[in-house]
């Protein structure tokens, strides 16, 4: 079993979830769409990922 993250992880997470969403809402014109040949460009990137909700990224994974 996995270790849950540290609160202050969940706290800064939430928060930078909270600003972005505030953003999108004050800010729809800076909104854009991903055109189709990017979406399958991601889509091929990551084909064949495996990921588990219980994965324990290490600490020098940055996002």
């Amino acid at each position: 079993m996995s270790a849950a993250p540290p609160t202050e992880d969940i706290q800064a997470t939430a928060a930078w979830l909270r600003f972005l969403a505030r953003d999108m809402q004050d800010n729809p014109d800076r909104l854009i769409a991903i055109s189709e040949a990017e979406a399958m460009s991601l889509e091929k990137l990551v084909q064949g990922v495996v990921v588990s909700d219980d994965e324990v990224l290490p600490d020098d994974v940055t996002f």
